[in-house]
């Protein structure tokens, strides 16, 4: 590497390179919270990780019920002909989620979801 002396600064002739770390993909459309939130009650955030890869993380409040989070997925993903699935949790393992129960209920506080597409055709149906 070649250094260059001019007025008491040293400057490489090697450009420096620059880069941002990538973090894991939090996505924000268009920076908007589609859930109202009542700030007098608990705020918990839940992070999505949706079928198509992607993970939200969105806040709810602990009295928001396990349908409202599948209602934000629906609205998120703006698709009305979206195929229809199911919410688990990462931990344990893929517990599927009751829809009535609120957050609290299910022991959601910072909890992963994970949207499970339902089969909609049967397998092997088309051979015979």
């Amino acid at each position: 590497m070649h250094l260059t002396l001019l007025s008491g600064f040293f400057f490489s002739a090697t450009p420096k390179i620059i880069s941002k770390a990538k973090s894991i993909e939090v996505e924000k459309k268009n920076n908007l919270s589609l859930v109202p939130l009542n700030h007098q009650e608990p705020i918990t955030s839940v992070q999505i990780w949706l079928a198509s890869g992607k993970r939200i993380v969105q806040k709810f409040n602990m009295s928001h019920r396990i349908s409202h989070i599948k209602d934000f997925i629906e609205k998120y993903q703006g698709s009305p002909r979206s195929p229809p699935f199911s919410l688990a949790t990462a931990l344990p393992f893929l517990r599927s989620l009751d829809e009535t129960l609120t957050l609290e209920e299910a022991r959601l506080q910072n909890a992963v979801i994970i949207q499970r597409l339902q089969k909609t055709t049967e397998p092997f149906r088309e051979l015979s």
